[in-house]
């Protein structure tokens, strides 16, 4: 490979088969390998007219099979700069802490968002 050319895989790493709860799947993928070996795939859930959230799905491969979080890690607020919903997660792993920044999508912007959590993550 000399870096220039990629190569895709065939199948997806993740499809909407794999979110029923959604409404379009998932899109805005980031992955990171976390302390523990595993590998964390965090994602804008994508639900139509009723916005957008946060989810993630943990797998001892990059291409899963993924144990995906029953509910959203990050939800959209009811009034706020992110009331349609907080988009393309970028995390990082810090220690005990896990710290995301989001864009913030409303009716009116886009702003940058911060949330954080404590690591280990816990499914709910």
């Amino acid at each position: 490979s000399n870096g220039r050319d990629w190569v895709k895989r065939d199948k997806p790493v993740m499809s909407k088969a794999d979110l029923p709860k959604t409404k379009d799947g998932a899109a805005e993928a980031e992955i990171v390998k976390g302390p523990d070996g595993l590998f964390y795939l965090f994602m804008t859930l994508l639900y139509g007219d009723e916005g957008h959230e946060i989810g993630v799905a943990r797998s001892a491969s990059p291409y899963g099979p993924w144990d995906i979080a029953p509910e959203p890690i990050v939800r959209k607020s009811a009034h706020g700069f992110d009331d349609i919903g907080p988009i393309a997660p970028s995390v990082l792993i810090e220690g005990d802490k896990v710290r995301m920044w989001f864009h913030g999508f409303s009716k009116r912007t886009i702003q940058i968002g911060y949330a954080e959590a404590a690591w280990p993550l816990r499914g709910k």
